[in-house]
């Protein structure tokens, strides 16, 4: 500063002053005094420049030292992350949770009258799995499609009509004539399904991927998986009400209704975000590359696990249940589901924050640790208590995991291919979801034993930590503890 002072005071080229000064040798006392005044007045203006910079530099580590101490403060707290959000994709997102919540709550809402409509219309039990499992299936096939296009076209088209798509396909399940249309209908909901779940997870990504709001995506989506977790608590109680009150015509009428009304939420409030993502390349006609790097086989790796537990849970969890609790009921073993899935509401959101704050893979290990002791306790017990508690130790265990691991999926994802990584990882997760249920299925009939599918399924948990473990190296340095 004194330097740049200096320079100012003599001139643009104060080494050409003093040279030609030297060379014509002026040694009159005026030119001598002029110097030294000169000399003397940028030494003035330096130190009083000095203090105020001194001032406005311990201002600024002041400052930067509240908002650090702010930051501890408040951590990842859903206040903080609110506040982070840009005005304008508060509601967005708001709607997006809402709307997420609400399409899993109509699902809930028809498990309960499904089946027994399906064998109504001459569907045996087979007939019922395969309607079961369409919409898993159409999923399969076309979430890397609409993951592409979500990346092309952009969020907004995709979550507006796949959500309008599953809504006439769940009205139209309830109207089906025939089992042929029930499929079909089955079908379609699965497919609308996919194309909402690309937007609106790659929208989630855009969002929680700027630059204020990523500490808190943690968060975020625990909050996110909490509003699923209550809706699979209140949905089949309310679908079984519904039932009773208007039939299961008028029960699927209402959840597709509902379903139509987030799509209108999409319209009004859901603003386009494929401009926030990067552009640095363009997506690929194929998914050959993600599959290439590491980081995307880890987390689809885990996302097949996790949906395997899931799996077991839905199809072997209440023959479990019977083999054990000999006195249950279905009330009681809906009761026990309904207060494990409950678990999920306060798992959720603190494994959000702890991942946000200790980074996704401790808490991904965590989660599926102790969801893979559950699964060897609920293989073990052989009287109610220990296999309630077991039940109890699995669900907190998947709730855990659930939204790490969704953040560390978001995490890996290229900006400019977000929509078609993340649905490589649905992909598995559904994958799971169709051929667990079948193949656990069957080791159960050839071991005899319902314990046999979650020996498999804790012993497969347990790997998949380690893997994970190993594969710690793979992940981007933010996601790290």
């Amino acid at each position: 500063m004194l330097l740049r002072c200096a320079r100012r005071a003599v001139g643009p080229h104060p080494r050409r002053l003093l040279v030609a000064a030297r060379s014509r040798r002026v040694t009159t006392a005026q030119t001598k005094k002029t110097i030294l005044a000169s000399a003397s007045s940028a030494s003035a203006h330096a130190d009083d420049a000095a203090p105020q910079l001194s001032a406005q530099t311990r201002a600024d580590a002041a400052q930067s030292s509240n908002d650090t101490k702010d930051d501890d403060k408040d951590g990842s707290s859903l206040a903080a992350a609110w506040a982070a959000l840009p005005q304008e994709h508060r509601a967005g997102l708001g709607v997006v949770t809402a709307a997420t919540a609400a399409l899993n709550f109509s699902f809930g809402a028809i498990v309960p009258v499904l089946p027994q409509y399906a064998l109504g219309l001459g569907l045996g039990s087979s007939g019922v799995g395969l309607v079961l499992a369409a919409p898993a299936f159409a999923r399969v096939c076309l979430n890397s499609p609409f993951g592409r296009l979500a990346d092309s076209r952009g969020r907004r088209p995709l979550m507006i009509f796949g959500e309008a798509a599953a809504a006439c396909g769940v009205a139209l399940t309830g109207a089906a004539p025939t089992a042929t249309t029930m499929v079909a209908a089955r079908l379609l909901v699965g497919a609308g399904g996919s194309a909402a779940n690309a937007g609106s997870t790659a929208y989630v990504g855009d969002v929680t991927g700027l630059p204020k709001v990523q500490r808190h995506r943690g968060l975020i989506l625990g909050v996110q998986s909490a509003a699923t977790a209550g809706a699979w608590v209140l949905g089949p109680a309310c679908g079984g009400v519904l039932a009773g009150l208007w039939g299961a015509p008028g029960s699927f009428a209402a959840m597709g209704g509902l379903a139509m009304a987030c799509a209108g939420g999409y319209y009004a409030l859901v603003p386009e975000t494929l401009s926030l993502a990067t552009k640095a390349d363009e997506p690929s006609s194929s998914s050959s590359s993600l599959l290439h790097e590491p980081a995307q086989r880890t987390c689809l790796a885990l996302n097949a696990v996790l949906h395997a537990n899931y799996a077991a849970i839905l199809a072997i969890m209440p023959l479990r249940c019977a083999d054990v609790w000999v006195t249950a009921g279905p009330l009681e073993i809906g009761a026990l589901f309904s207060a494990v899935s409950a678990v999920g509401v306060f798992g959720g959101p603190l494994a959000g924050k702890m991942s946000d704050r200790h980074g996704r893979a401790p808490v991904v290990c965590a989660g599926l640790g102790l969801a893979a002791l559950g699964g060897g306790g609920l293989a073990l017990a052989d009287a109610v208590e220990p296999f309630t508690a077991a039940f109890f130790a699995w669900g907190f265990g998947v709730s855990v995991a659930g939204p790490a691991l969704t953040a560390l999926t978001n995490d890996v994802a290229p900006p400019s291919r977000r929509g078609e990584s993340l649905a490589l990882s649905r992909t598995a997760a559904d994958g799971a979801l169709c051929v667990a249920p079948v193949a656990l299925g069957l080791l159960a009939d050839l071991a005899g034993s319902t314990a046999a599918p979650f020996a498999v399924c804790s012993l497969a948990t347990a790997g998949s930590v380690g893997f994970l473990g190993t594969r710690a190296s793979d992940l981007p340095s933010n996601v790290k503890s």
